[in-house]
């Protein structure tokens, strides 16, 4: 029987990403409030003190509009992983679409 070619996997760089955030959200709940904390947790598995900027700089490290993205949809999709200001956000997106004039 043939193994799974890598280019089949799940593994894609997203779903590790959605993991990574997944597991964080879960064993830390103030990262469920706080992306600036989620973010550094994420990127301090990624790099150290003497390569950060570098990795940063080049785009080694997994973008910040990814790790909030995907904390987003898994707060969207799993209320169990969502914080203390999920639903007061949702009030203030609904209020912010209306003053730009969008049918809400």
């Amino acid at each position: 029987m043939q193994s799974a070619s890598p280019l089949h996997s799940n593994k894609t760089p997203m779903n590790v990403t959605k993991e990574l955030v997944r597991q964080l959200l879960e064993q830390y709940p103030q990262t469920r409030d706080n992306d600036n904390l989620l973010m550094s947790m994420i990127w301090r598995k990624e790099s150290n003190l003497f390569n950060f900027f570098h990795r940063l700089e080049s785009g080694k490290l997994t973008p910040a509009e990814t790790i909030r993205r995907c904390r987003q949809r898994l707060q969207l999709d799993d209320p169990e992983l969502r914080g203390e200001t999920y639903e007061l956000r949702q009030k203030h997106q609904a209020k912010v679409k209306k003053e730009l004039g969008y049918n809400v």
